[in-house]
Formats: structure tokens, sequence, C-alpha cells
């Protein structure tokens, strides 16, 4: 403990917080965020999507179908038992609505 003592000392902390520190059961409160009964994240928003394996399934199917295929994206989507409804809005000849991740906000 001493040498502790002498330690801090020889580095310039000032005495009074070199004897709260080591010699007092006193600690500092630990710092506040923000004020009290305020969250620092932001509410979150959620996702209408719900099936994210089949969300995964669907993105692939659309980069098949950029390398490889109309054919071999809907071959996916069947064997995945995507709905039919789905599989023709996601093979769905141009214009179609882009589809793209957005980032989290």
């Amino acid at each position: 403990m001493d040498e502790a003592v002498r330690y801090l000392a020889q580095e310039g902390v000032p005495k009074e917080t070199i004897a709260r520190v080591l010699l007092s059961s006193n600690k500092r409160a630990p710092p506040m965020a923000t004020a009290p009964g305020r969250s620092i994240q932001a509410p979150f928003a959620g996702c209408r999507r719900k099936n994210h394996i089949h969300d995964a399934i669907v993105e692939a199917a659309l980069k098949i179908e950029k390398k490889l295929g109309r054919d071999l994206a809907l071959a996916l989507l069947k064997d995945e038992q995507v709905p039919d409804e789905v599989a023709a809005r996601v093979i769905a000849p141009e214009p179609r609505r882009i589809r793209i991740k957005r980032p989290a906000a």
C-alpha cells in the first residue's frame, strides 16, 4: 500500500485523491451517460419482416437471377417452398421495385 501511495504522490496525484482512492471506502460514482430516467438508446422501430430465413432466400434468389438466370432463381424459390405470389414478385420482369437493405437508423 505504501508503495502505491508513493507512486501516486510521485506522479502528482493530489493527496486528497490518494486518500479517497486507496485509504477509504468512498469511491466516485459511476459517470451518468444521460439524465436520470432517459435512455441512451434510440427506441427500436422494428421491422415488418419476421421470417429472416425467408428473406435471405429471396435475397439469394435475386443474386442468382442476376448471375445465373431466372430459371435457377425460380428453382431455388420453389425448392425452399417460397409462396408462389412471392416468387412471382421476386422474378417479375423489369421494371420492378429495387430491393435494397437500408442501413439501420
